[in-house]
């Protein structure tokens, strides 16, 4: 295995990247919240079909409307 793969590995098992369903639980929204904040900017990653959430990226974007 290629070491930028080793990151990606490193990076998934601590957890740095959800899924939808996990996002909802980690944020405790709704999935038409969900929806919305990806329509408005959220970066969503994309593999195979499935999509991701990186943690560090929900963060920032809940930071750009904090009052």
């Amino acid at each position: 295995m290629s070491k930028s793969k080793d990151t990606v590995v490193c990076a998934i098992s601590e957890k740095d990247f959800l899924t939808p369903v996990e996002t909802m639980a980690y944020l405790d929204i709704t999935e038409s919240t969900l929806k919305k904040w990806r329509d408005s900017g959220l970066p969503v990653i994309k593999i195979g079909g499935r999509r991701f959430y990186a943690k560090e990226q929900i963060k920032e974007f809940m930071l750009q409307f904090a009052e």
